[in-house]
C-alpha cells in the first residue's frame, strides 16, 4: 500500500517551518483581501439597486475573463440551450 504524501503531516523542522509560513501568509492575504470583498459586495448592491441582475453580471465579468474563443463556445452553447427551452 502507497502512502498518501498530500495527507502526510510533515515530519522536519525545516518542513515545519515552511508551513508555518505559509499559513502565515494565507492569514494575512486573507486579511488583506476583506476590504476587496466588501468593495466587490457594495458594487454589486449598487447595480442590484439600480435594476441590474447582479448573477448576470457575475456571469459576464466571468466571460470577460476567458480567451474570447471560449467565451464564444460557452455563449453559443448558452443560446442552444435558450432556443431549446424556448
Amino acid at each position: 500500500m502507497s502512502q498518501d504524501t498530500e495527507s502526510s503531516p510533515p515530519t522536519t523542522g525545516t518542513t515545519l517551518a515552511d508551513l508555518k509560513n505559509i499559513l502565515l501568509r494565507l492569514d494575512a492575504i486573507d486579511h488583506e483581501m476583506q476590504p476587496l470583498k466588501e468593495e466587490l459586495r457594495d458594487t454589486f448592491a449598487a447595480a442590484k439597486e439600480k435594476g441590474f441582475n447582479p448573477k448576470l453580471i457575475r456571469k459576464l465579468v466571468s466571460l470577460r475573463r476567458q480567451a474570447t474563443d471560449e467565451a464564444r463556445a460557452e455563449l453559443d452553447t448558452l443560446a442552444t440551450w435558450i432556443e431549446t427551452l424556448r
